[in-house]
């Protein structure tokens, strides 16, 4: 099923978007950042060195600013977090093939997950910035 509109109808929606855009980016953000404060401590704590594991930077920092993000996005709804988000993805990812190259086969489907998550992100942010420039 399809929403047929014709585009004279689109640009009062995309004005009234552009009105309240605080409104329309936080409730994007809180959406994608549900379970931000939960994964963020668990990817944390999973990249200290516990029982003599090497700590892990690339997880650390994944966890520390996603913790951040979901920190800021109370304060604050603006389209920029949603590059911070895509880069915190990318950030996974490239950690996640960090670890393929060292052996890990099963963790390629997260890696996956991370890149398509990163991208959704990045659309986002480029919707957000089209509205604007319309308004």
């Amino acid at each position: 099923m399809s929403l047929q509109c014709s585009l004279s109808a689109i640009d009062p929606l995309v004005q009234w978007m552009a009105l309240r855009r605080d409104l329309h980016v936080g409730a994007a953000l809180k959406k994608r950042l549900k379970f931000a404060v939960p994964i963020g401590v668990f990817i944390t704590l999973t990249s200290l060195p516990i029982l003599g594991m090497n700590v892990d930077p690339l997880n650390a920092a994944f966890g520390i600013s996603l913790l951040l993000l979901a920190v800021v996005i109370r304060f604050s709804a603006h389209p920029a977090l949603f590059l911070g988000l895509a880069l915190n993805w990318i950030l996974l990812a490239a950690s996640n093939i960090r670890s393929i190259v060292n052996g890990s086969r099963w963790i390629i489907p997260l890696t996956i997950f991370a890149l398509v998550f990163a991208y959704g992100a990045l659309k986002t942010f480029a919707f957000y910035r089209r509205v604007a420039a319309r308004a």
